[in-house]
Formats: C-alpha cells, sequence, structure tokens
C-alpha cells in the first residue's frame, strides 16, 4: 500500500482539518493479514492496522478488528471527502490486500464499496482539530503528569496539546522542520463510536468546509460543555481562526439547534466471532 497521494508534510497541514479518519474493516474482506501491524505506522499518511480481544483467562485471540486510518497528510480538503475515503479502500482491493470472494472488475468493486459501504465498512473514528499559536490559548484544568503536553477532558472528546513538543518526542523530523510550525497549539474534537452517533460516511460527502458546517452544531456542543475544563481563548472571537470561532459563536449562543444535518451511523452486525489468518 504505498501508491497514494500526500498533500501535505506534517510540519505545514492546513490550520484547521481533519487530523485522522479511521475505518473499521469487516475481517472476511482481508486477504493479506499480514499487511496490518498491532502497532500500526503512525509515520505513514495511510496507516493498516489491527486491534486483538485475547481471553484474559486462556490467552487465545478471540477477535482481530482491522483499521485502516487515512491521516490529514492524505487528505485534500478541496476535495470530496467521502470520495478519498472510497478511493483509498479500491486501492487496498487493487493490491489485493482486501478481496472478495470471486474475480471482479475495478468497476464492480467500485460499485460494491459505493452500495455496501456501511455493511462491510465502519468509520470508528473521526478527528477534526484546529490549530492556533501558543501565546493565544490559556491552559485549564489540573495537568496529568503520565501525559503533562496533553489535556483531556475526562471522556477524551476534546483535547489540546503542542505539537511542536509531540513531533519532537517522536523523533521522527528534523527539529528545524518542527520548528517552522507557526500554529502549535493543536485542539482537537475525537467523535468515536461510543460518544457519536454520527459516524456515517455521507456525513463526509463534501469538501472540508462542507463537512465542517454539518458537524458545526455537534462540535459548538461538545465546545460549550467542555472548553471550560481543558483551555481559554480569550481574543478568540478577535482572532483569524475561523472555523474556532464558528463554533464558539454558535456554542455561546442562547441556543443551539438540532443536528438535522448529519445522518446517524447503523454499525455492521458481526454473526460471528472472526480471528486472523496469518499469510
Amino acid at each position: 500500500m504505498s501508491d497514494y497521494p500526500r498533500y501535505f508534510n506534517e510540519w505545514n497541514v492546513p490550520p484547521a482539518g481533519i487530523d485522522t479518519i479511521s475505518i473499521l474493516i469487516r475481517p472476511d474482506l482481508v486477504k493479506k493479514h499480514s499487511f496490518f501491524h498491532e502497532n500500526g505506522n503512525n509515520n505513514a499518511s495511510i496507516n493498516l492496522r489491527i486491534k486483538r480481544y485475547i481471553d484474559q483467562i486462556t490467552k487465545k485471540n478471540l477477535q482481530t478488528n482491522y483499521f485502516m486510518d487515512i491521516q490529514a497528510e492524505a487528505i485534500n480538503f478541496n476535495w470530496n471527502i467521502r470520495g478519498q475515503i472510497i478511493h483509498y479502500i479500491l486501492c487496498l482491493f487493487k493490491s489485493a490486500i482486501l478481496g472478495l470472494n470471486n474475480d471482479s472488475d475495478e468497476q464492480f468493486i467500485k460499485d460494491f464499496v459505493n452500495n455496501n459501504f456501511n455493511s462491510f465498512f465502519n468509520l470508528d473514528f473521526i478527528d477534526f482539530y484546529f490549530d492556533i499559536r501558543e501565546e493565544d490559548a490559556v491552559i485549564l484544568g489540573e495537568i496529568n503528569q503520565q501525559y503533562p503536553n496533553t489535556q483531556y477532558c475526562k471522556d477524551g472528546r476534546i483535547k489540546t496539546y503542542n505539537r511542536q513538543k509531540r513531533l519532537k518526542q517522536k523523533n521522527n523530523l528534523p527539529h528545524e522542520l518542527i520548528n517552522q510550525i507557526l500554529l502549535p497549539r493543536r485542539i482537537e474534537f475525537h467523535l468515536k463510536k461510543r460518544t457519536c452517533p454520527y459516524l456515517h460516511i455521507d456525513n463526509l460527502d463534501g469538501n472540508f468546509n462542507t463537512v465542517f458546517n454539518k458537524h458545526l452544531f455537534f462540535l459548538a456542543r461538545k465546545w460549550r460543555k467542555y472548553k471550560r475544563y481543558i483551555i481559554n481563548i480569550p481574543n478568540l472571537m478577535r482572532s483569524p481562526y475561523y472555523y474556532l470561532k464558528a463554533i464558539e459563536k454558535v456554542a455561546f449562543s442562547n441556543t443551539i439547534p438540532h443536528t438535522k444535518s448529519l445522518i446517524k451511523h447503523e454499525p455492521f452486525k458481526r454473526t460471528k466471532k472472526y480471528k486472523a489468518e496469518q499469510d
């Protein structure tokens, strides 16, 4: 899985966007299990990983979940995001990492994925991010000594951290490149299945601006509820942070409209527990 575009580098991504889109893949589609790894590859723009569920008594593997994580570097925010997700899934079929039980041509597979996405794939989580200058932020709440660079709300729905410090800790990039980041303070909204009912592929139909506006009321509710535990941006409404200002304006209005622009997801149902078959 190497033939994919890379639109940005880690040190020059746009000031707002989607950091990660994680896709859960139904295991019976996986043909090359060895391409998926427990730790994945966090430095890759397209990351294939697995999560195993182990019986604590017998230590046997009960189930293996397969994921494709699409990072911001591989997302063109001016293009249709849903279409890009479908494209990357088709790349997995083209590479024979995924496959159907019969020999199918490319158009058949494309139609199959488009028409049956919710039966064979699920959005596992989406991270919206918004970057600001460090000097514009006031960090609130107690610092977790185990993760002193990251401030979370209790259930992890929103967090903030300094990207320069995090990238230097990863130690995969030259520090002179990391020092070029102009907006190092990142705010992330973590939308996962357990806390967000709207992880439906069609909610990502459009470019980033369209997708953001679809999610605006949902993000605003989380901002209103959790902001005071994490971060304050005193001059936000006079700042150039367009998307955060939109969230702030809706979040602290008299009422936040109902989220009618989003479709609720229906996870595919498992009829049995799947086990990995190693190549």
